[in-house]
């Protein structure tokens, strides 16, 4: 008998196309950006981050997903600190971009799963749709 996740239907977290387009093709620009040049950094991790983050806002408000409610935020601040420390408006130092890597980096590692472990992975008790095999992402029918 393999272990079955119980997956909501708004939770874009369980498209895989969906979360290759809003959060794995970010990652890579966030990628790309640590060895570009501050003006390419600038433009690359906050249309990364805000991409993400209102991905997560948005699963948030869809599925009530609860690490969503944390991650999105985060994720925002990211791409705030990313703008305005690349217009040379937030006075991080000359280290700012490893800063800004580090926080948003370490926020993520940690409210990406311990909000889930904690009090449960959605907000609201609504009943689910459809089930997801843990084993292979695939999407298979309550029945």
């Amino acid at each position: 008998m393999r272990d079955e996740l119980l997956v909501r239907d708004g939770d874009m977290l369980s498209k895989p196309w969906l979360t290759m387009l809003v959060w794995r093709a970010p990652l890579l620009f966030v990628v790309v950006g640590i060895f570009s040049g501050s003006a390419a950094r600038t433009a690359l991790w906050t249309t990364a981050l805000t991409v993400m983050g209102c991905g997560c806002v948005v699963n948030a408000a869809r599925c009530g997903r609860r690490h969503c409610y944390f991650t999105g935020p985060v994720f925002l601040l990211g791409a705030l600190a990313s703008l305005t420390y690349g217009l040379g408006v937030l006075p991080l130092g000359a280290r700012g971009w490893i800063w800004i890597f580090c926080c948003v980096l370490l926020a993520f590692l940690v409210l990406r799963r311990l909000p889930e472990r904690l009090f449960g992975t959605y907000t609201r008790p609504v009943r689910p749709t459809r089930t997801a095999p843990a084993d292979r992402g695939q999407i298979a029918p309550l029945g």
